[in-house]
């Protein structure tokens, strides 16, 4: 194929997904919404298999201090969950993966940032991953922070925080609005060795309140607003973490 340069066969499936129905949001969930249908109007019986994730654990990260997590706003955040990854190589993603992401309108990135989209498309969890060394104090804070607060994002645009903002910060200020948009000084970059791999739930309200406000209708907002499954917290991450194990 490479020496005649034939382009390969492929295919797209398009549906029209009503807006209540946010647990079809991913690809997997629209599986188990076409099981669900079979087995009830074709008869038998039928299963949605998620892929199995095998990840090697280790809290202590061989010296290497990872952050802990401190939840301050458990209205607005009922569960925040990460995972450190050390060594990483930062760079190109495998043509496969920059091949399904094109498939479905996503421009590649990275090979960190690209499986982050990869898996909330997958599974309809969106994922945050931060450069752990940029990460002070080694501390994860989830919290509210005061009117008027300044917080840069990736796009470099200077934002002024409501009250009812929901961030991910560290010791010394914000890193990102929670479910919405990362932060200019904690992203991935191709100096980057470590990663924070962060996966969480967001109550919807603030998440559409955030997104509206800022003008930030990003995947992540778009899903968090919705509702996802607080269920996919751990199994989106874990998958997640297996696959940048792989492809960096």
């Amino acid at each position: 194929r490479a020496y005649f340069n034939i382009p390969e066969t492929d295919y797209a499936i398009h549906i029209g997904l009503t807006p209540n129905r946010s647990d079809a949001n991913s690809h997997l969930g629209v599986a188990r919404d076409v099981c669900a249908y079979l087995a009830h109007h074709k008869g038998g019986r039928y299963s949605v298999k998620a892929p199995v994730v095998n990840v090697d654990s280790n809290s202590s990260g061989e010296g290497y201090i990872w952050p802990a997590i401190k939840i301050e706003a458990p209205e607005a955040c009922p569960r925040y969950t990460g995972i450190g990854i050390k060594n990483v190589q930062v760079g190109p993603s495998p043509e496969w993966l920059q091949q399904r992401l094109q498939a479905i309108g996503l421009r590649s990135i990275n090979n960190i940032v690209d499986v982050t989209n990869y898996v909330l498309h997958e599974y309809g969890q969106p994922l945050h991953a931060f450069d752990a060394d940029t990460i002070n104090g080694k501390q994860i804070i989830v919290k509210f922070l005061p009117e008027g607060t300044a917080f840069i994002a990736l796009d470099e645009k200077e934002r002024k925080l409501q009250g009812s903002d929901l961030m991910i910060c560290d010791a010394a200020g914000p890193l990102a609005i929670g479910g919405v948009f990362g932060g200019l000084h904690s992203g991935i970059t191709e100096r980057t060795t470590h990663v924070f791999l962060e996966s969480a739930y967001f109550e919807p309200r603030h998440i559409r309140r955030t997104s509206l406000h800022h003008g930030l209708r990003t995947d992540a907002a778009t899903h968090f607003e919705k509702g996802v499954d607080i269920n996919n917290v751990v199994p989106a991450l874990l998958r997640a973490a297996s696959l940048i194990a792989e492809v960096a």
